[in-house]
């Protein structure tokens, strides 16, 4: 066991992991690191970085839950992608008004109300008065009306139609009128 500092094995052929906190000093017969492991990295030889969305020192923290995929740098358990919705270095922050997304690269559709969405998938909050779906993007069918066309339009509208925004009946049946054709 005469080996130079950071070699070991039969013939003194094997180096020392450079995962070793000092990659120079390892049991001269058998590899095992003599300072444990850096950051990232466990067993004996401190030949296995952390896995299953772990990092640290013997892989003892867990990586963000806002990490995509559960993976983070083994070392200081940064992000390599964040979840839909959030961003930063630790992926710990909700995108910012208006974005969306993955690494929150996207922008809420102009459609949305004041162009604010969900930070996850960018389905708008709200829609204006009406319109509906998941970005705004369909006028309210005939005899609907309202937010998010909730409402429907007054029986005594000819045909059941109505502004979407507001209700107002477009045309009343002979005999009625008024803005719901209630009058008559």
């Amino acid at each position: 066991s005469g080996c130079s500092a950071g070699k070991w094995g039969v013939g003194c052929i094997r180096s020392c992991s450079d995962h070793c906190v000092d990659p120079s000093k390892c049991d001269r017969i058998i590899g095992v690191c003599d300072e444990g492991c850096k950051s990232g990295y466990v067993n004996q030889n401190c030949d296995k970085a952390c896995d299953g969305g772990r990092f640290g020192t013997n892989c003892s923290q867990n990586c963000s839950i806002n990490c995509a995929h559960n993976k983070c740098n083994v070392t200081d358990g940064h992000c390599f992608n964040c979840k839909p919705g959030y961003t930063g270095t630790f992926c710990q922050q909700k995108c910012p008004q208006n974005t969306y997304g993955q690494n929150c690269l996207l922008n809420c559709s102009e459609d949305c109300i004041e162009r604010k969405c969900d930070h996850a998938t960018g389905n708008c909050d709200e829609c204006p008065l009406g319109t509906t779906g998941l970005n705004c993007e369909k006028a309210c069918s005939d005899g609907r009306y309202g937010p998010m066309c909730s409402r429907l339009c007054s029986n005594a509208c000819r045909d059941q139609k109505c502004n979407p925004s507001h209700g107002t009946c477009y045309s009343c049946y002979p005999g009625y009128g008024g803005d719901s054709c209630q009058e008559g």
